[in-house]
């Protein structure tokens, strides 16, 4: 029996932490607003971050409150012991999160679009990979069944809350990032990836699958990599590639410190089959050893367009770098929202990251050499953390000695020790910090 779970008349967007709630999702350059949800036993909330620059939100996020209680299976031999339909009218995709699962040995969740047939497998050893969260799966409605495994008592799953598209919300926000014609051309290449659910661009640089992107497109909740992503529609909605094409992110580091100081580093984790993005497709490019002061770049990514059936799509364009300072790379080549965390390429190897746009032709990215982005990158995909006392890139030390991220600061928010990072009251009401 069909079920559906979601009234779309009373969805709510959720935000966690240090941020807000609001009601809707705003598609748009500066306001937007991405989305987030609590995660599973174990792990930490799907925090989102208020989204700059030249990134492009993508969905909302609603409560279902799904418990299933606990399960048994009497038989000897693996059996279907729940099934549900969770649909969402007008809705382009779903993602689920998950609140608290048990699942027996052999016992697993399996979640199938009923758009396109696309399945996800997932034990507790995925679930806890993905980050208590699916892929992302076409269509308006996914079934939701548990396996359980035979003779197992102890079966349990809370959904708490859904991702979703409207497809009668698309906009393409204004011209920034594009000089006269956009001349950016569609491209097929497994060495970049779109940066869901904030709608950003990124790229694999070694056989480890660590990718770099810009720092204002991390710690949104539960990021996914996607690869090989098929045309949107004719309304501007976006599609997902099949799951076996989409990677959770481990692990992030960065810092949105505007022009010349926004840089970010991932580490992609294992798809539904247990492969990483290059186990997969075994392409990356490499990181550049120097830094051109002219000559010609290109940028690969996924940018928003008027043309709706490539709108956040991958595209190409090329162009010549205007010139280099120590931090920032100042180029003629047309991108736009989306293109936020693409890399700018010399000579097929990585030597920054498009961070931010013009109406001037003229647009900007942060060098890979900078040090910030060098520990940044050794951070995420090294685990090399910071030395004993020091914070983490991106991050600084609160009044009274702290990590929390430096974002923080005259963000608009009062932290008075009310918002938490890592489990630990934060305060920048002191003079150090213009009592913010």
């Amino acid at each position: 029996m069909e079920k559906d779970v979601i009234n779309m008349n009373s969805r709510i967007v959720v935000a966690m932490g240090h941020l807000f709630a609001c009601l809707v999702l705003a598609l748009g350059f500066e306001s937007a607003s991405a989305l987030a949800a609590p995660a599973g036993p174990g792990s930490n909330h799907h925090a989102g971050i208020e989204a700059e620059v030249l990134s492009w939100p993508t969905g909302d996020v609603a409560r279902v409150d799904v418990s299933t209680g606990l399960l048994v299976n009497p038989l000897p031999q693996k059996h279907v012991v729940y099934e549900e339909i969770i649909r969402i009218e007008q809705s382009g995709w779903i993602r689920l999160y998950f609140g608290d699962v048990i699942l027996e040995k052999d016992s697993v969740i399996r979640v199938t679009s009923l758009l396109d047939g696309e399945t996800m497998i997932l034990d507790e050893e995925m679930l806890a990979t993905w980050n208590y969260t699916t892929a992302y799966f076409n269509g308006g409605a996914v079934r939701v069944e548990i396996e359980a495994a035979s003779m197992s008592t102890d079966n349990m799953m809370e959904i708490d809350y859904v991702g979703f598209f409207d497809i009668s919300d698309h906009d393409r926000g204004d011209s920034c990032g594009i000089c006269g014609n956009d001349d950016r051309t569609p491209e097929s290449d497994t060495r970049f990836a779109r940066l869901m659910p904030v709608g950003c661009s990124a790229t694999v640089y070694n056989t480890d699958s660590c990718m770099v992107t810009a720092g204002h497109c991390l710690f949104y909740g539960s990021p996914v990599v996607q690869f090989n992503v098929p045309a949107s529609n004719s309304n501007c909605s976006t599609n997902n590639p099949p799951v076996a094409d989409q990677f959770p992110v481990l692990t992030e580091s960065g810092l949105n410190g505007g022009v010349g100081y926004d840089y970010g580093a991932m580490l992609a984790g294992t798809n539904s089959s247990g492969e990483t993005p290059y186990d997969r497709y075994g392409v990356y490019v490499p990181l550049a050893d120097s830094i051109p002061g002219s000559g010609t770049a290109s940028v690969t990514g996924y940018g928003v367009d008027d043309e709706c059936t490539r709108s956040q799509t991958e595209q190409y364009h090329s162009g010549p770098i205007s010139y280099t300072d120590a931090t920032t790379i100042v180029y003629d080549i047309d991108v736009t929202y989306g293109n936020s965390g693409s890399s700018i390429l010399y000579n097929n190897e990585i030597i920054g990251v498009v961070t931010h746009c013009s109406y001037s032709c003229e647009n900007y990215g942060t060098r890979i050499d900078t040090s910030g982005f060098v520990g940044a990158m050794a951070e995420a995909c090294d685990g090399e953390g910071p030395p004993p006392g020091e914070c983490p890139s991106g991050e600084i030390e609160d009044c009274f000695g702290n990590c929390c991220p430096a974002s923080w600061v005259a963000d608009g928010y009062c932290d008075d020790g009310t918002y938490s990072w890592n489990g630990v009251p934060i305060y920048l009401n002191c003079d150090e910090f213009d009592c913010d």
